[in-house]
């Protein structure tokens, strides 16, 4: 089954007639179930993909955005900030959760 939805950068009420949506395939639902994720007593790695495999995160100005927002995650304690790494397409974090 297929998902529409709109960019909502681009159009942040409902879609402009103009413009086409855009299809994504349904995700496999990967969590397992009766797992606490929100404990602090696990590392999750994260992976995160950008649609249709655009080079977002070569532009310095995106990818400062990005360390910036981990970086005050970290500072603020909301998370434990082991690594990260960014690549043109995609980037992988590994973080784990405060206490509180």
């Amino acid at each position: 089954m297929n998902k529409v939805s709109w960019c909502r950068a681009c159009s942040p009420n409902k879609p402009d007639e103009k413009r086409l949506p855009k299809i994504y395939k349904q995700r496999k639902q990967i969590h397992l179930k009766n797992f606490d994720y929100g404990s602090h007593e696990y590392v999750f790695f994260i992976t995160i993909c950008t649609a249709a495999k655009q080079h977002y995160f070569a532009d310095p100005k995106i990818s400062k955005v990005v360390i910036d927002e981990l970086e005050h995650r970290r500072t603020n304690q909301e998370i434990r900030l082991f690594c990260y790494c960014i690549m043109p397409d995609h980037l992988h974090i590994l973080i784990g959760l405060h206490e509180d």
